[in-house]
């Protein structure tokens, strides 16, 4: 079955973001062949500091609009260190999402303010491809206020283009210092009291979104989301664990409610739209039931985790592989032995893996992945 959605990770190997991004440009311009839109680009950085962040952010949207002056994809920068085989380092690197469309379908490039999002097809049909962090608007240098914002400014472009908040299929958040604490609020739990605020308005018979919290090393706070109206989804649960949603008090962190929200997404999530399948499977970790298996090592960690994504893969269908995946390691020193599980499991996928911080400090691997038939 032929897939309409998928990604494709390219790293630069030059000195500075300049020469990458000279490095990149004809290996991303092009790439719009057989009716494959690209509709977003998230660039990975190793910057340590907002200054440093801002700087690149900068870079890129002066190459994003000589390069794309009227029709621009949507993009985000994180601030993970892209990391290669033998842990070497790229200074840049950028995973480009296409997907592929009818010739009867419409693209519509928009704005809200400094924000830009695209809208694909026509009633009742219709898909939504945004981002909204410090690298697109202003945010407060607090990063439980701006979880509070980046949400704000994505309710309001929903509700301008007509698409329910439960419309939501694919999230990621991207939270700088995910495990830190400011004010006494940690920030991947002010992070999960924001977005259940944001959801409050859907019903969610369907369930929630896949979605993806990781920490940054810089840049507060980033939220992606593809939304899909006129698709049929469903979730899909591992019964090896809980879902994420009705996790217990006792997995979760102080947080500005007295009773502090759960993380509201599921396990995995499958949309079928103009005759193919996408499966989005969220951040997995080493987890089971709701508990953390932080007394394995990195290797061990990434084998659970792989199982855990199998749980998910083999529900969707036998058939269902891994076409591509992001690997988030937390320590450089397991970058190596994480790699070969990695690609051991998944010969045949584009992997990308970076440096990353993961919600729970016990957690040395997640992985998020995108499987079709």
């Amino acid at each position: 079955m032929e897939t309409t959605y998928f990604c494709r990770t390219i790293v630069a190997r030059k000195g500075n973001v300049c020469d990458c991004l000279a490095d990149l440009t004809p290996q991303l311009i092009g790439e719009e062949t057989d009716r494959a839109l690209l509709v977003r680009l998230v660039w990975f950085a190793d910057v340590t500091d907002n200054v440093s962040f801002r700087a690149v952010a900068n870079s890129i949207a002066g190459w994003l609009d000589e390069r794309f002056p009227e029709n621009p994809p949507v993009w985000s920068l994180v601030a993970q260190r892209p990391l290669g085989g033998k842990s070497s380092v790229g200074a840049l690197a950028v995973e480009a999402h296409y997907r592929k469309i009818l010739s009867r379908q419409t693209v519509r490039y928009a704005r809200l303010g400094e924000i830009p999002y695209i809208v694909l097809g026509d009633d009742p049909a219709r898909e939504l491809f945004l981002s909204v962090g410090p690298h697109n608007t202003w945010l407060p240098d607090c990063v439980p206020a701006q979880a509070e914002l980046v949400f704000e400014y994505a309710a309001r472009i929903m509700r301008k283009e007509g698409f329910p908040v439960d419309s939501i299929q694919r999230q990621w958040n991207y939270v700088e210092g995910i495990t830190r604490t400011t004010h006494g609020c940690q920030h991947y739990q002010a992070l999960n009291d924001a977005r259940s605020e944001f959801y409050a308005s859907g019903s969610w018979q369907g369930g929630y979104p896949a979605a993806t919290g990781i920490g940054v090393a810089a840049g507060g706070i980033t939220v992606d989301l593809n939304a899909a109206v006129g698709a049929v989804s469903h979730a899909v649960d591992n019964p090896l664990q809980y879902a994420a949603h009705v996790y217990s008090e006792r997995v979760l962190r102080p947080g500005e409610r007295a009773v502090p929200s759960t993380p509201k997404f599921e396990r995995a999530r499958v949309v079928e739209s103009d005759g193919s399948l996408v499966c989005y499977i969220s951040g997995t970790a080493a987890i089971r039931r709701e508990e953390s298996l932080g007394e394995m090592d990195a290797v061990q960690q990434t084998v659970v985790t792989v199982e855990n994504i199998a749980q998910l893969t083999d529900q969707v269908d036998p058939l269902c592989q891994v076409r591509s995946a992001r690997v988030y390691v937390k320590r450089v020193e397991d970058m190596a032995s994480v790699e070969k599980v990695a690609r051991t499991a998944y010969p045949e996928a584009d992997l990308f893996f970076v440096q990353a911080d993961v919600c729970r400090p016990e957690l040395l691997v997640e992985i998020e992945a995108l499987a079709t038939l």
